[in-house]
């Protein structure tokens, strides 16, 4: 939430109970039940979105006008776009990946080299997956979330974006050899996902399948469930 407040009284809280571990004290808390904020706790109930959007609207017109905003946001992108900063990678395979954005890539770039390629002041960088190419091909706001490559065999990615960064994302099974989305691969519809190889035509999944299914914060609870498909047809079933 991007809204300053001005101070505003905490709910009330009473210690309910503490309990030992290890030397580790837990603490949990009673929150009064006549908090006057409760109602903000609905993230996505209109009023409550529209109470963040009227502090949002007013912090904007408060700081963005000085000089002093202007420059401090100069500075920052010259530092986030700077060429010199070290791409840090993950080994996947042969390869080292990375994810790099940048002026000309804001959306950003997936991408790899090889292990010889990295030690060389100037990597040579193949292409992945071009997410500003991405959103504008499909006419989305899509921000990168992160992909889960298979193993040991390296070749598929559970790829996740979200529209304008949302926590919600949607999962979507990529082929890194025809460095492509996979027709009828796995797919899961926008929602806040979590998602796991088992193997190259297996998945854990942990998505919204109904209200008794996620956290009062719109997360999946702790079941989750196991996706397959048949190798020779591509299709997906759920058990």
């Amino acid at each position: 939430m991007l809204a300053r407040e001005p101070a505003v009284s905490a709910p009330r809280a009473s210690v309910a109970g503490r309990v030992g571990y290890g030397g580790i004290f837990r603490q949990t808390w009673r929150v009064a039940q006549d908090d006057p904020h409760r109602w903000l706790e609905d993230v996505l109930g209109q009023a409550a979105l529209a109470w963040v959007r009227d502090r949002n609207a007013r912090t904007f017109a408060e700081l963005t006008p000085s000089a002093r905003f202007a420059e401090l946001r100069d500075q920052l992108r010259e530092v986030l776009d700077a060429d010199g900063r070290i791409p840090y990678p993950v080994t996947r395979g042969e390869y080292l990946y990375n994810f790099w954005r940048d002026a000309a890539h804001p959306r950003g770039l997936w991408r790899r080299t090889s292990f010889g390629s990295y030690r060389d002041a100037a990597p040579d960088w193949e292409v992945v997956l071009d997410v500003d190419a991405l959103a504008d091909r499909e006419g989305e706001n899509w921000v990168w979330h992160g992909a889960r490559v298979s193993r040991p065999g390296n070749r598929l990615a559970l790829v996740e974006l979200s529209r304008g960064g949302a926590d919600a994302t949607v999962v979507r099974e990529f082929d890194l050899v025809t460095k492509s989305f996979v027709a009828d691969g796995f797919v899961l519809a926008e929602a806040k996902n979590a998602a796991s190889w088992i193997d190259e035509g297996r998945v854990y999944v942990g998505t919204d399948f109904g209200p008794s299914s996620l956290t009062t914060s719109g997360y999946p609870s702790a079941g989750t469930s196991r996706c397959g498909r048949s190798r020779r047809s591509g299709r997906r079933s759920r058990g």
